[in-house]
């Protein structure tokens, strides 16, 4: 094997490892919404918490919400340079939604649907390299919390 394929799928490697930590923390502290954490602020003040112990609580809550703005970030130029990478024109399709996505332009739930069923196909197919293979499960996995959260943010309004 070239030495340059090696070098790319160990990069690839670490971007999926880190995309998968980032996805783990990401799911961890999204499942509470911010009118939750206010909530939980309130009933905090309630209980008379000292001034000192309300100010601790809220810097580690404004570093999470930090924290969470930077794994928001990563997930985003993740999603773009692997949608650049997969760009392939035999595939003209699914080149479509990735230029979108490249874009950060929304996908309908549509398209969404048609994209993964084509980065399952990419991620199974033993005949593609593994490099591409990696980066189609990276992106499924990405778009597919993605989607969730949509879904998830459009049933609680």
């Amino acid at each position: 094997m070239p030495t340059w394929l090696l070098i790319v799928n160990t990069v690839i490697g670490a971007l999926l490892g880190v995309a998968s930590l980032t996805l783990i923390w990401d799911k961890f502290f999204r499942t509470r919404t911010g009118s939750q954490l206010e909530t939980s602020l309130d009933s905090l003040k309630v209980h008379s918490w000292t001034l000192p112990e309300r100010l601790n609580l809220e810097h580690r809550l404004t570093d999470i919400e930090k924290e969470l703005s930077m794994l928001t970030e990563i997930h985003e130029v993740l999603e773009q340079y692997m949608a650049k990478i997969l760009h392939s024109p035999h595939r003209q399709e699914l080149d479509r939604l990735l230029e979108k996505i490249e874009g950060r332009e929304e996908l309908t739930n549509a398209e969404l649907m048609f994209a993964l069923d084509w980065l399952y196909e990419i991620a199974e197919d033993k005949a593609a390299a593994k490099g591409e293979r990696n980066l189609a499960a990276g992106l499924i996995a990405i778009l597919s919390v993605k989607a969730k959260y949509k879904e998830a943010g459009s049933t609680s309004h």
